[in-house]
């Protein structure tokens, strides 16, 4: 009687559990992307090969890599046109690079209200290509 009652309690439990999760804002664009290839104005072509990752939560973005490189923006989403202001702008922009942001000549420093702007070109539920206000294009897959 006691493991039927137990069985009971934790049958009723779990959909307890997935209820407080929090669900994506933004349907297909929510979720961790992988870096494949970022293309710079200049006709430059890097690819990460798995090192770098755009991570779109609710109204938080996170770019990523091994070694638990973070760094965390707000998101703000308007249909195909979305922006991510920088939190810990006390990176410089040589670090922000590898994501495929880059800044204006002459900045070298970020400043503490740093925005980057993207549109999105394509967005499906494998792929996401975008590109940012300053004409970088990024490929991703979903990882």
């Amino acid at each position: 009687m006691k493991k039927i009652l137990l069985l009971l309690l934790i049958l009723c439990g779990v959909p307890a559990l997935n209820s407080c999760r929090d669900l994506p804002l933004h349907g297909e664009f929510s979720g961790h992307w992988q870096i494949m290839t970022i293309d710079y104005p200049d006709g430059t072509t890097v690819e990460p090969h798995g090192t770098r990752y755009y991570c779109f939560y609710r109204s938080v973005a996170q770019l990523t890599a091994p070694g638990f490189v973070r760094v965390t923006g707000n998101l703000a989403c308007n249909g195909e046109r979305f922006t991510i202001q920088i939190l810990n702008s006390k990176d410089s922009p040589e670090f922000m690079y590898p994501w495929g942001i880059t800044v204006p000549q002459g900045v070298t420093e970020l400043p503490a209200d740093f925005v980057v702007g993207y549109t999105i070109n394509h967005l499906s539920e494998e792929k996401l290509v975008m590109t940012t206000d300053m004409g970088v294009v990024i490929s991703c897959r979903k990882f």
